[in-house]
């Protein structure tokens, strides 16, 4: 009996760049997740708009680009499009932009070992996917990025597509701003790092669980329930009352 092969197909690079997106036949689709990606910012906050001068010059304003990836459903034609405004870190520089980039993930052995706790003791497990998880992270560095040349800045003072690509004509080409990172964005150095800091400092402070001593991305409470994470992904351990509280 021939059981045959099964593929399961999940995300696809896209255009090769935003302009080759922007003019290929799926633009209309492509426009749409950019502006989605553009609102994401603009609902966290995640920049302020300021001018290009000689200071932000000096601390190396780096560049930035806006990044198309296809996601894939089971019938393996395209589901999604989606954009995300991503950070050039390759271009920041060690002991100057940025000093720490650690991000602790939990060992594949202890997500095995925890895994197994769980299905021993018939515990409920949830996985948990935190939704532009870097955007939830302020910084304390000062910043700058650089617009990528297909975007300007409206009059109300928000980010946007050039009116070449925007419909409703709001963009600007303009040439002498930059943006100054008030949260952390895709891309950086040190982006996991500021994401870690403050997924932890929520887990232990706010809702008072303890973290493993000999194993990172592990945290418990007192009354059992466990959550280990990889980085923006994490799974929810313990009893159906403690992982739908």
């Amino acid at each position: 009996m021939n059981a045959g092969i099964h593929y399961t197909f999940i995300v696809t690079t896209g255009p090769e760049s935003i302009n080759a997106a922007l003019r290929g036949a799926y633009r209309e689709e492509w426009v749409k997740a950019i502006n989605s990606e553009l609102d994401s910012h603009e609902t966290h906050d995640t920049w302020t708009v300021v001018p290009a001068t000689d200071e932000t010059r000096d601390l190396h304003t780096i560049s930035s680009r806006m990044v198309s990836q296809e996601k894939l459903g089971e019938d393996g034609r395209v589901a999604r499009f989606k954009a995300r405004w991503v950070a050039h870190g390759f271009r920041q520089r060690s002991g100057v932009d940025f000093i720490e980039t650690y991000s602790p993930t939990i060992s594949l052995p202890a997500i095995q070992m925890v895994l197994s706790k769980a299905a021993a003791e018939d515990k409920e497990i949830v996985e948990l996917d935190i939704v532009t998880a870097f955007l939830e992270s302020k910084i304390q560095e000062e910043i700058y990025l650089q617009l990528p040349k297909q975007f300007g800045v409206s009059s109300g003072g928000k980010i946007v597509l050039h009116d070449e690509y925007n419909s409703d004509k709001s963009g600007t080409r303009t040439t002498n701003v930059v943006v100054q990172l008030k949260k952390g964005l895709y891309g950086r150095r040190e982006a996991g790092c500021n994401w870690y800091n403050t997924l932890e400092s929520h887990l232990l402070k706010e809702l008072g669980m303890e973290s493993s001593k000999y194993v990172a991305g592990i945290y418990t409470t007192g009354s059992g329930a466990t959550i280990i994470v990889w980085v923006d992904d994490m799974l929810l351990i313990g009893s159906k009352a403690e992982v739908m509280r």
